[in-house]
C-alpha cells in the first residue's frame, strides 16, 4: 500500500508491545466477566465532531442504557474540556493521553472516534487491555491495519463493533434472509451510493484559528501525538490546522470519501449479499477525481467504482460531493430484483424467469395459470408483474446494539469480520482511483496487486 503505513507484522508487534501483550495472556472481555447486569463504564477517545456527537447520544441515554462515561480523551485541549463538560467527567479524568483510558481499571469499554490513521492502533491496544471497543467508521486507514485488528479481535475474543449505522437498518437483514432463501435467484449485480452537495464543501468544517502547539496556551494541540509519526502512522510534518480540522482531505490520515462515506454503504450491502461476516472483493476498479472542490484537498470529490466478488457478482458504488442525486439501493438476481423504498424492500420478478420466482416465493405471492381467449394457458398475473414487499422490524440502533454486545446479549451489527472485508474493499477503491489501475485482491495470501 502507499503512504507511511507499517507492515502488518510491524503494526501487530508495535501495538501488542504497547499494550503489554508480551505476557501471552488473552484478554478477558468485560462481557465475558459475568457483570452483565452492571453499569457499563465508558471511555471516549477522540472528541471532535463525531466523537462529541456520539458522546451527546450516550449522555442522553445513560440512565435507560445503564451506562456511565468515566473518562474522555483528546489531544486538543478545547475539545477535551468541552467533552468533560458534556459528560460531567471531572477534570482529573479528562486526559490527552489515550493510554490513561486503556490503563484505567474503571473503564470497561471505549469509543474510538479519532482520525482514521489512529483507529486500529488504539483498538488493538484496547482489546489487549480487555476493553470492549466501538470504533467509528472506517475500521482503519490501511488494509494492513485492518488485518492486524482482525487478528487481535480473533486472538483476544473481545467485543469489537464498528459504527456503520446503515448496518442497523433491518431492511438489509430482511433482504439477507430473502437472498439466502433464493427468493431472487443467484445475485449478479448490486448498486448503492452516498451523494451530498452542501453549500460548504464536504470535510470543510470551521477551523479553530487559535489552535496552538504551545503547551502553555489554553487551546493547546498535541500535534506530534496527533500525527502518530512515532509509530509510523503518518509522516512528521509542520503544524497545519487544515490537516487537523479537515483530515479527511488528506491521504496521510484518511481514505477520503471511500472510507468516510462508502464504508457504511458497502458494509450494509454486504450484510444483505453475504451475511454478517461480509465478503472480500476479488477486483476493484474506480474512476473519479478532484473535479470542482479545488481548496487544497488531496482526496477526490467524486468516485464511481465497480467491485468484483469471486467471479459471481459485482457491486457498483458511487460517492459524490457535487450532486446529491443518488443511485438506488438495488440488488439484482437472475430471477428477481430487490429495490429499497422509503420504508420497505420491494421485490419483483424477472419476467423470463417468472416460474422460478413464483416457485421460490409461493408463500408470499398469489399466482397461477389461466386460459386466455384463444384457449392458451398463460401466467396470471402476467409475467413480470408479480412481487411483494419486505417490511422491516424494530432493531436496536448502532449504539444500543454495542451496549447489548458488551453485555453478551447480541452480536455487533457490524463486527470485525464484516468490517475487515469492507475495509479491504474501500481501501482498494481509494487506491484504484489514485493509481488509475485495476486492483486485485488475493484473500488466501492477503496480497494486493495491480492488473
Amino acid at each position: 500500500m502507499t503512504g507511511s503505513a507499517l507492515s502488518r507484522r510491524d503494526f501487530i508487534a508495535c501495538s501488542a508491545a504497547a499494550a503489554g501483550a508480551a505476557a501471552g495472556l488473552p484478554a478477558l472481555s468485560w462481557a465475558r466477566a459475568g457483570r452483565a447486569g452492571d453499569v457499563i463504564r465508558l471511555g471516549v477517545i477522540g472528541c471532535g465532531f463525531y466523537g462529541q456527537g456520539t458522546l451527546r447520544n450516550i449522555v442522553r441515554r445513560a440512565a435507560e442504557e445503564s451506562v456511565a462515561v468515566q473518562r474522555v480523551c483528546d489531544v486538543h485541549r478545547p475539545r477535551l474540556n468541552q467533552a468533560a463538560r458534556l459528560s460531567g467527567v471531572p477534570a482529573e479524568r479528562a486526559t490527552p493521553e489515550y493510554r490513561d483510558v486503556l490503563d484505567d481499571k474503571e473503564v470497561d469499554a471505549v469509543l474510538i472516534a479519532t482520525p482514521d490513521h489512529w483507529h486500529a492502533k488504539i483498538a488493538i491496544e484496547a482489546l489487549e487491555a480487555g476493553k470492549a471497543v466501538l470504533v467509528e467508521t472506517p475500521l482503519s486507514h490501511t488494509i494492513e491495519q485492518a488485518l492486524a485488528l482482525r487478528d487481535a479481535a480473533r486472538r483476544t475474543g473481545g467485543v469489537l463493533a464498528v459504527g456503520a449505522r446503515q448496518c442497523s437498518d433491518d431492511r438489509y437483514w430482511k433482504l439477507r434472509d430473502a437472498v439466502a432463501a433464493g427468493r431472487i435467484g443467484p445475485v449478479c449485480w448490486s448498486e448503492d451510493s452516498f451523494c451530498v452537495n452542501p453549500r460548504a464543501a464536504l470535510f470543510a468544517r470551521p477551523i479553530n484559528e487559535s489552535a496552538s502547539v504551545d503547551e502553555q496556551r489554553p487551546d493547546h494541540l498535541w500535534w506530534d501525538r496527533w500525527l502518530g509519526h512515532e509509530w509510523g502512522l503518518a509522516p512528521r510534518v509542520e503544524f497545519d490546522p487544515e490537516r487537523f480540522f479537515h483530515f479527511q482531505k488528506f491521504y496521510d490520515y484518511s481514505s477520503g470519501m471511500a472510507g468516510e462515506l462508502l464504508f457504511g454503504v458497502l458494509s450494509a450491502l454486504l450484510v444483505a449479499l453475504a451475511g454478517p461476516d461480509g465478503e472480500e472483493p476479488q477486483s476493484v476498479v474506480c474512476a473519479g477525481g478532484l473535479y470542482q472542490l479545488t481548496d487544497g484537498r488531496e482526496t477526490p470529490d467524486q468516485l464511481v467504482a465497480v467491485l468484483g466478488y469471486g467471479g459471481k457478482h459485482s457491486i457498483t458504488l458511487a460517492a459524490s460531493a457535487l450532486n446529491d442525486t443518488r443511485l438506488g439501493t438495488i440488488v439484482r438476481g437472475r430471477h428477481g430484483t430487490a429495490t429499497f423504498g422509503e420504508e420497505t424492500v420491494e421485490i419483483r420478478e424477472q419476467g423470463a424467469f417468472h416460474p422460478e420466482f413464483r416457485g421460490a416465493n409461493k408463500d408470499r405471492v398469489e399466482a397461477g395459470m389461466v386460459q386466455n381467449s384463444e384457449g392458451f394457458w398463460v401466467p396470471d398475473p402476467p409475467k413480470g408483474e408479480v412481487g411483494f414487499a419486505l417490511t422491516p422490524e424494530p432493531r436496536r440502533d448502532t449504539l444500543g446494539n454495542f451496549f447489548d454486545a458488551v453485555r453478551g446479549a447480541a452480536a455487533p451489527h457490524c463486527g470485525i469480520e464484516l468490517a475487515c472485508s469492507t475495509m479491504i474493499a474501500v481501501k482498494m477503491i481509494s487506491e484504484s482511483q489514485r493509481r488509475r489501475k485495476v486492483l486485485l485482491w488475493d484473500s488466501a495470501s492477503a496480497t494486493l496487486a495491480e492488473s
